[in-house]
């Protein structure tokens, strides 16, 4: 990619798309050949993509889609996306748009790419003021496949001073 956009797009990142509609996808492509092409951006990594659907669904018709098609190519890209969804004129839409976003923070927030393969034995990671403990579910792991640090579900940090970064420190492995 090149112009003002150069290095936006990282071919390990994540890829989380947001579908907002009261109505179907009206392009020429296919549910599967939508699907494909976001897969092909990450390299057939289906675990880089995460997509959300906020729409009507077709089996609702208390909701008004003002004349435009029902979303069946959606919901047929949301079923092989495993994407989470919720409705349009659901009564606690907001309670459930706030939880869509706090399952993608968890889920972008929970992977820290190293830069450089680490002696796993080495590895301190910390926050601020804190220890964070080499847990599975209150800490991280190291995954050496992704050269990475992956957070566990019960992490419990206590609040720091705004601009705290994560900081981890390790001895780079020797091969």
């Amino acid at each position: 990619m090149n112009g003002k956009n150069s290095g936006f797009y990282r071919q390990d990142a994540y890829l989380a798309v947001v579908f907002l509609t009261d109505s179907d996808d009206q392009s020429s492509e296919s549910a599967q050949d939508i699907y494909n092409f976001l897969l092909n951006l990450k390299g057939g990594d289906a675990s880089k993509i995460i997509t959300y659907g906020v729409y009507i669904p077709t089996t609702v018709s208390s909701c008004d889609r003002s004349g435009e098609p029902e979303p069946k190519k959606l919901e047929t890209l949301f079923k092989i996306s495993n994407a989470k969804t919720l409705g349009l004129c659901d009564s606690d839409y907001g309670k459930k748009l706030a939880e869509l976003g706090d399952d993608l923070g968890k889920r972008l927030a929970s992977v820290l790419y190293l830069t450089r393969p680490a002696d796993p034995a080495t590895i301190t990671v910390a926050y601020g003021s804190q220890i964070i403990p080499n847990d599975p579910q209150t800490g991280w792991i190291y995954d050496p496949s992704r050269n990475a640090l992956v957070f566990g579900p019960d992490i419990d940090l206590k609040p720091e001073p705004p601009g705290t970064q994560v900081e981890v420190d390790f001895i780079a492995a020797e091969y």
